[in-house]
C-alpha cells in the first residue's frame, strides 16, 4: 500500500510544484512570440527568392526589431531561471540544444546585407542572441532540477484532461471493472502505445546492456496478443527505462529527467507525440488511482479476516493444520477443504461477498466452482466434521 500511497502523493505534489509556477509573467509572452517569430521570418527569407531590394531590407529590418526585443527581455529570464522561479522552452536555442539551422539562416540573411546600413544592427543583435541563450542554457545546466518537473506539469496543464478520464471510464465499464492485474496490463498497453508514437526519438542510443535489460517477454504478456514488437520498439523500451522504476505495481516516473528531456526536444516533437506524451500521463494517475482504491478496499477486507473474532477461528485451523501462522493454506490443504472454510467463516465475520476475501488472501481463484462441484457430486471433504467443530461456538 505505501508504494501506491507514495505514487498519488508524488503525483499530487507535482501538482503542487506546477501551481506554485504561478501564472506566466507579463513578458514571457513576448518574448516566446519574438523568437518564434524571429525563427520564422529567417525561415522564409532563406527559402524564398526575394528579389526587391526595399522588401528585403523592410523584411530584415523587421528582423532586427524583434531579435532586439528579444534581446531586451531575455536577461529577465535569465534572472529568473538562475533563482528557480522559471524554465521554459524556445524554439531555438544555443549550444547544446542548438538550432543550427536557424544559426545557418541568419549567417544567410548577414550575407545578403553585408553592404547594406542595417548588416551593423543585425550582426551585433544576432549576436547578442547568441551569447544570451548561452548564458540561458548555462543557467539551465546548473539549475534546481525540480524547475524540469516544474515545467512538465506546467505545460501538461495545457491539455484537457477530460477525454482521457473518460476513456478510461468507458474501459473500466468495458471490463466490468477489472483487478489489479487488469489494470496492469491497461498500464503496459498505453505506455507501449506511447513509445510506438516516437516519443523516445530523441533520446540517446541505448547501450546493449540496457537493451539487455528489457524484459520484453514478461512487457509482451501483458500486451494484446496481436501487438507488434520490433527491434526498434525493444531500443524505445530501454530509452523508456531511464526515465522511471517500479514501485510494486506501480509505474513510477521521474519528472527531473523526463521533464528534461521533454523541455530539451520540445519543439521537435509533433503535436500529436506531445499530445500522446502528457495524455498517457494523465492515464497513468487514473489507472494508479485505481489500483489505489482496489488495494485499499483489499487490505480493509483483509483487515476483517485478521480481526480478533477471525483470529479464533485461524488459530483453531492452524490446530487443524489447514493453514500457517500467517493464515495461508497449507501445501496439503485441498481446494475443496479451502472451499469448505470459507462458507461458515464468511458468515461468522458477515461477510456478504464470500469468496473473494479469501480468494484475495490466499492467492486462488474460482473457489466458487468448487462449491458447484460438491454440489454435483455430494462428496464432503476430508476432515468435514472437524472443520465443522471450528465454528461452533
Amino acid at each position: 500500500m505505501n508504494c501506491i500511497t507514495n505514487e498519488i502523493e508524488r503525483s499530487q505534489r507535482g501538482g503542487a510544484l506546477n501551481a506554485g509556477c504561478g501564472a506566466a509573467p507579463e513578458y514571457l509572452p513576448e518574448l516566446k512570440d519574438n523568437i518564434s517569430a524571429a525563427r520564422e521570418i529567417a525561415r522564409e527569407y532563406c527559402n524564398l527568392t526575394i528579389t526587391n531590394k526595399k522588401n528585403r531590407n523592410y523584411i530584415v529590418c523587421y528582423f532586427v526589431h524583434l531579435i532586439i526585443g528579444a534581446n531586451k527581455l531575455l536577461p529577465i529570464y535569465i534572472n529568473e531561471l538562475r533563482k528557480g522561479l522559471r524554465m521554459e522552452a524556445f524554439p531555438i536555442s544555443s549550444e547544446m540544444h542548438g538550432d543550427d539551422v536557424f544559426w545557418k539562416w541568419c549567417d544567410t540573411v548577414c550575407r545578403d546585407m553585408e553592404r547594406h546600413k542595417v548588416y551593423h544592427y543585425l550582426k551585433e543583435s544576432i549576436d547578442k542572441l547568441k551569447a544570451l541563450l548561452a548564458d540561458a542554457e548555462k543557467a539551465m545546466m546548473h539549475c534546481d532540477p525540480t524547475l524540469f518537473e516544474r515545467f512538465f506539469y506546467r505545460e501538461e496543464q495545457h491539455y484537457n484532461s477530460c477525454g482521457v478520464k473518460r476513456k478510461f471510464d468507458m474501459w473500466l465499464y468495458d471490463d466490468s471493472y477489472p483487478d489489479i492485474d487488469k489494470l496492469r496490463e491497461l498500464q503496459a498497453q498505453v505506455v507501449a502505445e506511447t513509445l510506438k508514437m516516437g516519443v523516445m526519438d530523441f533520446a540517446k542510443m541505448p547501450s546493449q546492456k540496457e537493451i539487455d535489460e528489457v524484459k520484453l517477454d514478461y512487457l509482451t504478456s501483458l500486451l494484446p496478443c496481436d501487438f507488434e514488437v520490433d527491434e526498434n520498439f525493444k531500443i524505445a523500451c530501454a530509452q523508456w527505462r531511464r526515465f522511471m522504476h517500479w514501485e510494486g505495481t506501480i509505474l513510477v516516473i521521474d519528472y527531473k529527467k523526463y521533464g528534461k528531456y521533454i523541455q530539451a526536444h520540445f519543439y521537435e516533437f509533433s503535436d500529436k507525440q506531445l499530445q500522446a506524451i502528457f495524455e498517457l500521463d494523465m492515464m497513468l494517475k487514473l489507472i494508479h488511482q485505481e489500483m489505489a482504491r482496489l488495494k485499499a478496499k483489499t487490505e480493509a477486507k483483509h483487515t476483517v479476516l485478521k480481526s480478533e473474532t477471525a483470529m479464533k477461528y485461524w488459530r483453531r485451523l492452524m490446530k487443524l493444520g489447514l493453514v500457517d501462522s500467517n493464515c495461508q493454506l497449507l501445501p496439503d490443504t485441498s481446494r475443496q477443504q479451502a472451499m469448505y472454510i470459507v462458507e461458515p467463516f464468511a458468515e461468522k465475520l458477515d461477510i456478504k461477498n464470500q469468496w473473494k476475501p479469501f480468494e484475495d488472501l490466499w492467492g486462488i481463484k474460482n473457489l466458487a466452482q468448487e462449491k458447484w462441484k460438491f454440489q454435483q457430486t455430494g462428496i464432503l471433504p476430508p476432515i468435514h466434521q472437524d472443520i465443522d467443530k471450528v465454528f461452533k461456538d
